[in-house]
């Protein structure tokens, strides 16, 4: 098959520990294309010249804009389920509010990743959608498969994202700026009695993504059957690993406990143990809990604290530092509690909020400004809560961000959404940004190539042999570029490109 288009159903076994990162191979077909590189330049130009705030609203009110242009502020996903939307928030009082501006699906969740904001509209949606946060505006809408139900997407670079499907055997790896499927992989190995492995939430820690297996009978309500898994791939050659080789059962990581649901976070206190939420059987709130997952070797710590501990199934987790983390649970009578809980000590510190019934949807840390946002559904009074991280008290809320919320996302200019997981292909650029020209070296796993020169609309300003390292800041016509952002794309690549600025 051509490029890398196709699909593997290969295991491949690990003789010792989790290898070093080495090579990637070539693909046939270039990972960065002109397309990709305008949308990412688009934001990288915004982030690097800056921005003016959009207008503001009045303490508590709110309007029905698009902002005028990228601010730092929350990005809530809205919905009753029926229709879906999305608004934002400022992250300091008065808490401006802008509603409704860009349409979702019913159903959706979202990561944000290289500054564009990458929506998964789940069952009866079946898409990805790519939001340009600068204008919020949706840059790309493809569908990953009528049904196919999809949970969760890991983004490594503007050509190669993840997709989990929960309705199908196959995790999809496409390019989210041309909707290209460029390979399936068979996760079938995992499948419990219904035919289905049941696979949700993502966590990519280069080079491997992991992907949480529920293993649940939907012939008997949803009920887990034997031990739920973390898949591992490698996404160098998109393999599942098997991490135990030596011993019987699945390639997997086995958990202690069943049914992984909800984003996984790293454990602050190490960076390389993830911290997963496993609710277990949905008719027993004791049964799961939060289990860590060391991803040095590979092996799960156990539960260290239980679903009786927590005070019911776990709904959601946002890490803070040390070993703070912050827990939505729901109890037996499927009321949701927001908890702060130490995870050195497997104790609940204190409990900030509990709603009247199954409301709370999600919480993020703000650590920079000190905020914990909650998301609140509830019927009579829905919309954003803020708790100060310091005092654990209510400053804000709810406030109002139209359909209810159900998904929160800080975005901010400057930063990508978290550390960008792929290398770039062009590092060591000086001086960046540049008057006279820079120069370059190689990634240490990249071959040479021919280097293109894109601008912030995708056109090629300049072709460069395979052995340069230079650039005068020219087009091909020896004349001298305006100012503004610019990428450097490895033809051949399956790493980022390399975002450059210059000035005049």
């Amino acid at each position: 098959m051509n490029g890398r288009i196709g699909r593997r159903s290969e295991v491949r076994t690990m003789t010792s520990e989790p290898r070093a990162r080495g090579a990637v191979a070539n693909s046939a077909e270039p990972r960065v294309t002109v397309k990709a590189a305008a949308a990412w330049a688009a934001v990288g130009a915004i982030a690097m010249a800056g921005v003016s705030t959009p207008p503001s609203v009045a303490s508590g009110a709110a309007e029905s804009a698009r902002p005028g242009g990228f601010s730092d502020h929350l990005f809530v996903l809205t919905t009753d389920y029926s229709t879906g939307s999305s608004s934002t928030v400022g992250l300091q009082p008065p808490w401006n509010v802008q509603l409704d501006v860009e349409p979702l699906g019913a159903d959706p969740v979202a990561r944000y990743a290289g500054g564009l904001l990458y929506v998964v509209n789940r069952l009866g949606g079946d898409n990805l959608q790519v939001i340009d946060p600068a204008t919020a505006t949706t840059l790309h809408q493809y569908s990953v498969g009528a049904g196919t139900n999809p949970q969760d997407v890991a983004v490594l670079s503007p050509t190669r994202a993840y997709v989990s499907l929960y309705n199908s055997t196959d995790l999809i790896e496409m390019n989210p700026t041309t909707g290209q499927i460029l390979e399936r992989i068979d996760l079938s190995v995992f499948s419990d009695t219904d035919g289905l492995p049941e696979a949700a939430k993502l966590h990519f820690a280069a080079p491997y993504l992991y992907v949480q297996i529920q293993r649940l009978d939907r012939s008997q309500f949803y009920a887990p059957v034997g031990d739920s898994y973390l898949a591992v791939i490698d996404t160098r050659d998109n393999t599942v690993v098997d991490v135990a080789p030596d011993e019987p059962g699945l390639p997997g990581i086995a958990l202690e406990a069943t049914n992984p649901f909800g984003a996984m976070e790293l454990d602050l206190r190490t960076g390389r143990r993830l911290i997963v939420p496993c609710p277990g059987a949905y008719t027993d709130q004791a049964d799961g809990g939060l289990e860590l997952v060391d991803l040095d070797t590979w092996t799960s710590e156990g539960v260290i604290m239980s679903g009786a501990q927590l005070g019911g199934d776990l709904v959601d987790i946002s890490a803070y530092e040390g070993g703070t983390l912050f827990v939505i649970v729901s109890n037996a009578s499927f009321v949701t509690c927001l908890a702060e809980v130490d995870l050195a000590t497997s104790s609940v510190l204190s409990t900030l909020y509990c709603s009247s019934g199954f409301d709370l949807a999600d919480c993020t840390v703000d650590a920079a400004e000190g905020w914990l946002y909650l998301a609140d559904r509830s019927f009579d009074d829905p919309g954003v809560r803020v708790f100060d991280l310091e005092t654990g008290t209510q400053t804000s809320g709810p406030i109002y961000v139209g359909l209810p919320p159900v998904e929160l996302h800080i975005l901010r200019p400057g930063t990508s959404g978290g550390p960008f997981p792929q290398t770039p292909a062009i590092a060591e650029v000086h001086p960046n940004p540049s008057r006279d020209g820079m120069t370059w070296q190689l990634s240490e796993h990249e071959k040479a190539a021919p280097i293109r020169v894109v601008d912030s609309a995708g056109r090629r300003v300049r072709e460069l042999t395979a052995s340069s390292r230079t650039w005068d800041g020219r087009d091909e016509g020896g004349r001298l570029v305006p100012a503004g952002a610019y990428w450097l794309v490895l033809d051949g690549s399956q790493s980022a490109a390399t975002p450059v600025r210059v000035l005049r």
